[in-house]
């Protein structure tokens, strides 16, 4: 019968269809996989980088001042690893929607000299300089302070890592009157357009 034949047919497009479908869905989500894992790759390295960095400057120096200065950073990159291996666990309890934010008064300003401080041997060590801008008067945000570290690092580690020998890493904060934030430039060569997404 042609009725039935035509609807057959129909029937094995939209189920091809369907199959192209997720085909193409698990191939973004295999991507997404691979990312993800080269991204955590990449922030439990720079950490770890930094840690080695600062302990054999603390092993050399004999200013105890700049000792203790080294053992504060160390601290602070041993709290960051710590943090990196609890956000690994806080994707699959974002998927089962069991996350409770810690909301606290954030100082931006501060936030951004630590970490400009923390990095700026790394960046000396790949011939970068490191900026810090803080805005005057910028009001303290409320925030879950141990994520938007993650952010502003992740930010800074890719900053020094792409951009070359002899450029600058700006870290600033700003404000408008209703919001507050902080933003993180490099002179790389930026984010390809087909990258952008």
């Amino acid at each position: 019968d042609v009725t039935d034949r035509k609807q057959v047919e129909i029937a094995l497009q939209e189920h091809t269809a369907m199959l192209e479908e997720a085909n193409q869905a698990l191939t973004r989500l295999t991507h997404i996989k691979d990312e993800f894992v080269s991204n955590v790759s990449h922030e439990l390295r720079t950490p770890l980088t930094n840690f080695k960095l600062y302990l054999d400057l603390l092993i050399r120096s004999p200013d105890p001042e700049k000792k203790l200065g080294y053992v504060g950073v160390l601290k602070r990159e041993a709290s960051r690893l710590e943090d990196l291996i609890e956000n690994l666990l806080l994707l699959s309890r974002l998927d089962q929607q069991r996350v409770d934010f810690v909301f606290e008064a954030v100082d931006l300003n501060a936030l951004i000299a630590e970490y400009g401080a923390d990095r700026a041997a790394l960046a000396h060590e790949h011939g970068i300089d490191v900026q810090v801008c803080p805005t005057e008067d910028v009001p303290q945000v409320r925030a879950d302070a141990g994520l938007i570290g993650l952010v502003l690092s992740v930010l800074l580690t890719n900053a020094i890592s792409y951009t070359p020998s002899g450029g600058k890493v700006t870290l600033c904060t700003n404000e408008d009157g209703q919001w507050a934030g902080f933003s993180v430039s490099d002179t790389g060569p930026g984010i390809a357009p087909e990258e952008l997404t």
